[in-house]
């Protein structure tokens, strides 16, 4: 059985070879997007899952407690920067989870995030520093190296060496 994305790349190297423009309809178009979106997000939940030895489950929900927790404390544009820089489907997880919003914004160090996160995925906060380490080595490689130091710039220092490039 043949995918859409076949068909339309197939249909795209026809015209191509025979030397008519494609011609996509707004519908085609956004059917490649968000097949794109889901492709990309798919890899990012697949490299999470290597990078931290996590199940896809697990990789989705500390996925989305790390990024709204970094959303609920970075503050000012920066954010909007590095979630500017994320595919399309990673952007919604930077934003406020339906659990946090509402709640102010509020400065929070190294012990508090874990604590958040640890409440989020129901486990002990010993155990979640190497989640998420990993959620945010995941998405560092999506940034370009000057986003992510201006972005780990923003953080304070205790979170900022969760955010470094792991050596």
């Amino acid at each position: 059985m043949i995918t859409f994305e076949e068909e339309v790349i197939t249909m795209a190297n026809e015209n191509q070879q025979q030397g008519r423009p494609s011609r996509a309809t707004p519908e085609i178009r956004q059917q490649r997007h968000e097949s794109r979106a889901g492709s990309t997000y798919k890899a990012f939940i697949k490299e999470l899952c290597a990078i931290g030895n996590l199940d896809e489950e697990l990789a989705e929900c500390a996925a989305v407690s790390v990024l709204c927790g970094l959303e609920q404390r970075v503050m000012g544009e920066e954010a909007a920067d590095l979630e500017a820089q994320l595919p399309s489907k990673l952007r919604e997880l930077v934003t406020r989870c339906a659990f946090h919003e509402g709640k102010p914004r509020t400065k929070f160090g190294r012990d508090d995030f874990f604590q958040m996160v640890a409440d989020d995925l129901k486990k002990n906060v010993d155990e979640v520093e190497p989640i998420v380490r990993a959620v945010l080595t995941t998405v560092r490689a999506q940034v370009s190296e000057g986003e992510a130091e201006d972005f780990g710039n923003m953080l304070p220092p205790d979170l900022r060496s969760l955010w470094a490039r792991p050596s």
